[in-house]
């Protein structure tokens, strides 16, 4: 499982791949503490996603923000959901 623990525009320039590839939708599996969509919120995705097996990590990111889709289960069954 991997994990972004440094949110700082040299190691994750989420925000300028965002921008280079005009990207709207946001895709994470697992969603742990929700550090990553705390991160990603403002930068005005259409629509966020993301999933977790730990249905207490999925409740506390729930709140997020309201284009926020959260998937309880396995990323395989999430992704295999979202892109049919």
């Amino acid at each position: 499982m991997g994990s972004l623990s440094n949110f700082n525009n040299e190691c994750i320039p989420i925000k300028e791949l965002k921008n280079k590839y005009n990207l709207n939708v946001f895709v994470e599996t697992g969603c742990f503490r929700c550090n990553t969509l705390k991160y990603v919120k403002d930068f005005e995705f259409e629509r966020l996603y993301s999933c977790d097996v730990d249905e207490e990590m999925i409740e506390t990111c729930k709140n997020i923000s309201t284009n926020l889709e959260l998937f309880h289960g396995t990323s395989t069954d999430f992704l295999e959901q979202l892109l049919p």
